[in-house]
């Protein structure tokens, strides 16, 4: 028997050998004349069994083809597998059924590892692949590229630099080429980056270099990108491949850095790109600066590249702070919301990067721009800037607070309310992580302006904002600092406990504390005009079951007792002891807010009064127990320290 006798009966002598496998009487010969061909004939066999097994099933016997694929399994030790899978390669060549096989090939690499191919089956096995990429169907062709970056996985350098000049000289010709599609391109640029991904540490270093410059003259034509919007999917592909060598071997970049760059911001700033690509290309800056050599070739380019993101982030603010309803976060906003916060968080990633002294130093004309522009949205953005750099940056910033200081408190009268708002914001954030340098320089200018802010009843939102700015802003000032300003600042807080909403009340409580723990025996003076409006608002509190509000004064009461002492508050304590008396903590929900402030109360009380605290211990001490073994599990491990 010989299995090549007729190439023309062969498949469907194969075919009717397994049918005869379902009939007893017929098995026997069936598995003869098996076995001969696995002996004697492994490689033409495994060929046909393939075709057959991966055959359209209205060709083919469903069970036929599954017989044929499991012996197909069997035969086909990993270790040869590139001797028979390189016929099918070439087959691919052939115009009368190129194509029709790419699903057969695709089924192989689906069940055996290309890492076994021995050494020395290799060199025909590459030069087959880059053969084939002169295919000139387009079918084949991205099939093949896919197929390089399939086989030549990480590791396989060797096996690249067998076939590298044939190769590089073939993905070149088709990337240059205009006779060939859009998506054949896409797949010589993926196996392009591929083959520089793994080979740009393992041989000549102007290969690879010059592969890379081949991929980017897609984009250029003269100096200028030559695809329009319609093309966007494949700056996109481009953008990913460049991300990804950043992120590996951002100093690989360092010869094309004008060209990359270059085309990443014409898709950075072109409006009309996808969000998704506009934050792809600001994705690949962001990883080339974040890497210390990226970082060197960014600088080095003398500063036009960071200009030119630094802008286009602030106008990325003003357009997104232009398009959505700042008043309102309904979900038709949403969407605006999320690419605010995205490139919020570009900022802060590129300022960190960089560091936002040599930013603010370096690069001052966009913020400036932004500053005195007549659109809202701009001078919006540049405050929101400084503050993100602010808060990222505060070591380098500290011992240079004019740069994002003066700015800021320049916005803080804009004639825009959206803007006052921010500047207020930023006042906050400044005052969180500048301080005490902020404190120390800027309390004759801060101070007034927060008091200002909190007297406009005609915009809630400021008001709110600038007693948070006050709260974490006096916090880190001295008695002496706040002694000029306590009357008009104490006057205005105590208005927005009579006149404000709830949220108002809550942070002017807060502010209040603040003020007495830093003004210590100043606020002294104060406590007679305070304490009245403390106790009203306590009591509306209590009688409106306002727990919030109600913890608040609460809190802001024995704070204030734990400046002045015991001797200072005399009768006072009588209200705040009936309310903490009548309040039974049993009846409180565990993340009830008074349930905290009734034991922190307690706490204050007793360290205020000392031994004179004694006639409450009674009440005091079943809240306090009674706690404890709500939130404390039964098997916590309590440290030594914990239990004294």
């Amino acid at each position: 028997f010989d299995p090549t006798f007729d190439e023309e009966r062969y498949p469907s002598f194969l075919v009717a050998v397994l049918n005869e496998l379902d009939l007893p009487v017929l098995t026997y010969r069936s598995r003869m004349i098996l076995n001969h061909l696995i002996q004697y004939h492994p490689i033409p066999l495994c060929h046909r069994l393939s075709k057959i097994s991966f055959s359209p099933r209205d060709t083919i016997n469903k069970v036929t083809s599954a017989v044929a694929l499991e012996i197909f399994k069997s035969l086909f030790p990993d270790a040869s597998w590139g001797e028979f899978i390189k016929p099918l390669l070439l087959d691919l060549k052939r115009d009368d059924y190129g194509v029709e096989i790419i699903p057969i090939i695709n089924e192989l690499l689906s069940h055996f590892n290309p890492h076994y191919i021995p050494e020395n089956d290799w060199p025909g096995f590459t030069t087959a692949v880059c053969d084939i990429l002169d295919s000139d169907k387009e079918e084949v062709l991205k099939f093949v590229l896919s197929l390089i970056n399939r086989l030549f996985t990480d590791g396989a350098e060797k096996i690249l630099e067998l076939s590298l000049e044939n190769l590089n000289d073939k993905l070149k010709k088709i990337l240059r080429s205009s006779d060939v599609s859009l998506k054949v391109k896409e797949a010589a640029v993926e196996a392009s980056f591929g083959c520089i991904l793994r080979l740009k540490n393992a041989v000549n270093d102007e290969f690879v270099q010059d592969l890379l410059r081949k991929v980017m003259n897609t984009v250029f034509f003269n100096g200028e990108i030559k695809f329009d919007v319609s093309q966007e999917g494949y700056a996109r592909l481009i953008l990913d491949q460049l991300v990804a060598l950043a992120r590996t071997d951002a100093w690989f970049l360092r010869n094309q850095v004008d060209k990359v760059l270059e085309f990443t911001f014409i898709i950075m700033e072109n409006p009309q790109c996808e969000e998704r690509t506009r934050f792809l290309a600001i994705e690949f800056v962001l990883v080339l600066v974040e890497d210390k050599k990226g970082y060197q070739i960014l600088v080095n380019t003398g500063g036009l590249h960071i200009k030119r993101m630094l802008s286009q982030l602030l106008c990325m603010i003003a357009t997104i702070n232009e398009n959505k309803a700042l008043d309102n976060r309904d979900e038709r906003d949403q969407e605006q919301w999320r690419l605010l916060d995205q490139v919020m968080k570009s900022m802060a990633r590129f300022s960190q990067a960089l560091g936002g002294r040599f930013l603010l130093e370096g690069f001052p004309q966009p913020f400036e721009s932004c500053f005195n522009s007549e659109a809202w949205q701009r001078r919006h953005a540049a405050v929101s800037s400084l503050s993100i750099i602010s808060k990222n940056c505060s070591k380098t910033l500290k011992s240079k607070v004019d740069l994002v200081a003066n700015p800021i408190m320049k916005m803080v009268d804009d004639m825009h309310h959206h803007v006052r708002w921010r500047a207020m914001y930023a006042v906050e954030e400044l005052s969180k992580y500048l301080h005490p340098e902020l404190q120390n320089h800027y309390n004759q200018k801060v101070l007034p302006a927060l008091t200002k802010a909190m007297g406009d009843f005609s915009d809630s939102k400021i008001q709110v904002q600038a007693a948070m700015a006050t709260y974490h802003f006096v916090e880190y000032c001295t008695s002496n600092m706040l002694e000029p300003h306590l009357d008009e600042i104490i006057s205005k807080l105590l208005r927005c406990l009579q006149k404000g909403k709830q949220l108002l009340k809550l942070w002017a409580l807060s502010a209040l504390a603040a003020i007495a723990k830093s003004s210590q025996d100043r606020f002294l003076e104060y406590y007679r005009t305070v304490m009245p409006y403390l106790k009203v608002v306590m009591t509306k509190a209590e009688g409106e079951s306002n727990s919030k509000l109600l913890s608040a004064t609460v809190s802001c009461i024995t704070a204030i007792w734990m400046v002045f002492g015991k001797d200072k508050f005399g009768d006072d304590t009588q209200q705040v002891v009936q309310l903490l008396v009548s309040t039974p903590i049993s009846n409180l929900e565990i993340h009830d807010p008074m349930r905290i402030e009734v034991l922190r109360a307690w706490g204050r009380l007793c360290k205020c009064l000392g031994h004179k605290f004694q006639p409450y211990m009674e009440v005091a001490i079943p809240c306090l127990l009674q706690s404890a073994r709500l939130t404390l599990p039964d098997d916590a491990n309590v440290e030594e320290s914990d239990e004294r």
